[in-house]
C-alpha cells in the first residue's frame, strides 16, 4: 500500500519546490525593481530654479551635474530671452578639472540669446564621478520681465566614450520691476488767501517688487512748495502725505500744484513718477467764491457754513462740500468766528 502512493508524495513535493522557487524568485525581481526605481538618476541642471535680481544686475548661472559616473566630456546648449538678458562669460568650473587636464569650447549668441559650450578630459584617464558644477555664465539683466534658461542638446559621456543616459532641468530668471507712482493730488481748500495756508495731500503707492527709498518734490506752477525726503515703500503698498502750503509771499493767481517724485534705481517707468492734479486760488482773504472781492457774497457762504468743521453735513466732492472747505478761512478745520473776523477785516476790498 505504502509503494503505491509513492510517486504522488513525490509529485506533491516537486510542486511545492516550484512553488518555493517562484515565491523567492518574485521576492528577487520586486526586491531589483525597487532598487531600479529607487536608485539616483543622473542630471545635468541649472543650478538655481528660480533666480531673482535686478535691472543692469551681474549674477551667475552654474550648471551642475549629480549622480554621475565616470563623466569623461560634457556638452550642452541654453537659451534665454535676449531682450531680458545678455551673457558675458562662460567658464569651465571644478568638476572635471579635478585630477585632469580638461579643454573647453564655447559659442555665444546675445543675438540670438544662447551659448553652446563643450568639454573633455584629455589623455587616458577616467571619468569624474558624483556631484558638481562643471560650467559658469555670467549674465547681466536689461529691463523687467521672466524667462526660462532652457537647458537642451545636452551629452554626457563617458571614458569610454559612450553616451550616458541622464535628464535636464531648466531654470528661471524673475527680473523684479522697480516702480512709484504717484496717484492723487488734492488740496483741502481750491480758494485760500493770500498769507494763509492750506494743506495738500499727496498719494504715492510701490507698484514695483522691492522696497523702495525715494523723495517727492510738490510744485505750484513751477514753484517748489516743498520736498519730502526718504520716503520708504515696501511692494504693494501706498501712503498719502500731507503737507502744509503757507501762501505769504506768492502771487495772487490760479496755481496748478504738480507732485515729482524722484527717479529710482532700474526704474524704466517713469511717466507716473509725476502728477499733475487740482489747482488753487490765491486771493484776498475772505473772498470765498473767488470773484476777487470780499462782500456780501462771502459773507452768506460763511453764514451758511457756521458752525461746520471739515466739511461736515455734504457730499464730498460736491459744490456745497468745496464751499463749505473754503469758507474756513484760517485753514484750523472748523468754520467759526476766526473766520469771521478775518472776512471782516477785508470786506470791501477787491481785485485789481
Amino acid at each position: 500500500m505504502m509503494a503505491g502512493h509513492e510517486p504522488r508524495a513525490v509529485s506533491v513535493n516537486l510542486i511545492l519546490m516550484l512553488l518555493v522557487v517562484l515565491l523567492i524568485g518574485s521576492v528577487i525581481a520586486l526586491t531589483i525593481k525597487e532598487i531600479h526605481e529607487t536608485a539616483s538618476e543622473t542630471t545635468m541642471f541649472v543650478s538655481s530654479s528660480s533666480i531673482a535680481v535686478t535691472v543692469n544686475q551681474t549674477f551667475e548661472v552654474n550648471i551642475e551635474v549629480s549622480d554621475v559616473a565616470d563623466l569623461y566630456g560634457w556638452e550642452f546648449k541654453l537659451s534665454w530671452n535676449p531682450s531680458l538678458l545678455e551673457a558675458i562669460n562662460i567658464t569651465e568650473n571644478s568638476f572635471l578639472k579635478n585630477g585632469a587636464d580638461t579643454y573647453i569650447v564655447s559659442k555665444m549668441s546675445n543675438n540670438d540669446g544662447y551659448v553652446l559650450a563643450g568639454c573633455t578630459r584629455l589623455r587616458n584617464v577616467t571619468g569624474a564621478s558624483g556631484n558638481g558644477t562643471v560650467a559658469t555664465i555670467e549674465f547681466r539683466t536689461k529691463e523687467e520681465g521672466t524667462c526660462t534658461l532652457n537647458l537642451y542638446d545636452t551629452k554626457l559621456v563617458n571614458s569610454n566614450k559612450q553616451l550616458m543616459a541622464h535628464t535636464n532641468l531648466d531654470g528661471t530668471v524673475h527680473v523684479l520691476l522697480h516702480d512709484v507712482a504717484i496717484l492723487n493730488i488734492t488740496s483741502s481748500k481750491t480758494i485760500v488767501g493770500q498769507g494763509l495756508n492750506t494743506k495738500i495731500n499727496i498719494t504715492v503707492e510701490n507698484h514695483g517688487e522691492t522696497s523702495e527709498t525715494f523723495n517727492i518734490t510738490i510744485y505750484a506752477n513751477t514753484t517748489i512748495i516743498d520736498t519730502i525726503t526718504n520716503i520708504t515703500l515696501t511692494n504693494g503698498t501706498s501712503t498719502t502725505l500731507t503737507l502744509t502750503w503757507n501762501t505769504t509771499g506768492i502771487a495772487k493767481g490760479n496755481y496748478t500744484i504738480t507732485a515729482k517724485a524722484t527717479p529710482i534705481p532700474y526704474e524704466t517707468d517713469m511717466e507716473d513718477n509725476t502728477l499733475i492734479d487740482g489747482w488753487v486760488f490765491i486771493t484776498i482773504p475772505g473772498d470765498i467764491n473767488a470773484d476777487q472781492k470780499v462782500n456780501i457774497l462771502d459773507c452768506i457762504i460763511l453764514a451758511n457754513h457756521f458752525g461746520h468743521t471739515n466739511g461736515n453735513g455734504h457730499a464730498p466732492s460736491t459744490k456745497e462740500w468745496m464751499a463749505c472747505l473754503n469758507s474756513d478761512i484760517n485753514n484750523d478745520n472748523r468754520v467759526n468766528i476766526l473766520d469771521c473776523i478775518i472776512l471782516a477785516g477785508h470786506f470791501g476790498e477787491k481785485d485789481p
